[in-house]
């Protein structure tokens, strides 16, 4: 499934969940969360390709991998938590979005944590000499 039928189904999802969401609000939260797990069909469909990218580029580059894959649990958290808040605000829980937020920034900081104290040991190592 290519971008332009996947934005196409989008926007058919959309303008149909608008209009039943003016006959009965839960069937047109079910119809946006149906959307919702449609695009991230996609979007993890795609994983794969992305996957064979970064294989490719630490066989040219000698990059540790662990730091690849911390960054790729990020890219895959920041997206998840985005999904459900969004899911939460279409829902009228902005509280529980807000929430699912800052749930995510905190386990982001926390899983970069490791990285961030492997770029001050190599700094102060560089600096001591």
């Amino acid at each position: 499934m290519n971008l332009m039928a996947v934005s196409l189904a989008t926007v058919i999802v959309v303008l149909i969940a608008v209009k039943i969401k003016e006959l009965d609000s839960g069937y047109g939260i079910v119809l946006s969360i149906a959307g919702c797990v449609m695009l991230m069909y996609f979007v993890v469909s795609r994983f794969r390709l992305i996957a064979s990218y970064i294989d490719r580029l630490t066989a040219y580059v000698s990059v540790n991998i662990s730091y690849i894959d911390v960054i790729l649990k990020m890219i895959g958290i920041a997206y998840i938590c985005r999904f459900s808040s969004d899911i939460c605000k279409d829902a009228g829980c902005n509280a529980m979005a807000s929430q699912v937020e800052m749930a995510g920034k905190i386990t982001l900081i926390l899983l970069s944590m490791p990285i961030l104290m492997g770029v001050i040991d190599l700094v102060v190592t560089i600096v001591e000499g």
